[in-house]
């Protein structure tokens, strides 16, 4: 894989991250089942690359998980 396309992959990913975030932000401080935003993405990424997405922006802080619910930080 050349640079451009290691460059090019990490955009998409890091794209991907921000548009999860956006999208269970959206649903305000309730949250939202984690499995409603998976079924909204589920077309466009495999569930273990989801999964690795709410992993990412649960250790980044920017979101917590408490069940199912996905709810993000105040601060994020």
């Amino acid at each position: 894989m050349s640079f451009p396309q290691v460059k090019g992959a990490i955009k998409a990913y890091l794209d991907a991250c921000n548009a999860i975030l956006e999208a269970i932000k959206e649903f305000g401080p309730e949250g939202v089942p984690s499995g409603h935003i998976y079924n909204a993405v589920m077309g466009h990424m495999t569930l273990d690359t989801y999964q690795q997405i709410i992993g990412v922006l649960l250790k980044a802080g920017k979101i917590t998980q408490q069940g199912f619910v996905l709810k993000v930080v105040a601060h994020a």
